[in-house]
């Protein structure tokens, strides 16, 4: 997944500790995703499965990203059940991005 690739990218450059240990986390998570994929055979089992795997501390805060989370959830079902086309990335792109800027927000809200 070009998603993964360009995180594990990033991260072989990143010098910030903590933006390191989020990436090494957030590539675990999409790997964790398309595992569940594959362990479901409908999207509400999996959307539910993938829901809480640790997107904020504990997943205390999860729950408020759930409207960015959701369509992220259903991209990355998409994506893998479409036999992982190259042409259903830009869709998981862009829900990854738009969850990403709202996880950041949540995340440093809570500093």
């Amino acid at each position: 997944m070009n998603l993964i690739e360009e995180l594990e990218s990033r991260l072989a450059g990143e010098e910030s500790v903590f933006r390191a240990q989020l990436l090494r986390e957030d590539v675990a998570r999409l790997r964790r995703l398309i595992e569940l994929a594959d362990e479901h055979d409908d999207r509400d089992g999996f959307r539910k499965a993938g829901a809480y795997i640790g997107w904020t501390n504990g997943d205390m805060r999860t729950h408020e990203l759930m409207e960015q989370l959701n369509p992220l959830l259903d991209a990355m079902w998409d994506w893998h059940r479409g036999d992982r086309i190259p042409a259903a990335e830009p869709a998981l792109r862009a829900a990854w991005d738009e969850f990403h800027t709202e996880r950041m927000r949540v995340l440093l809200h809570c500093l």
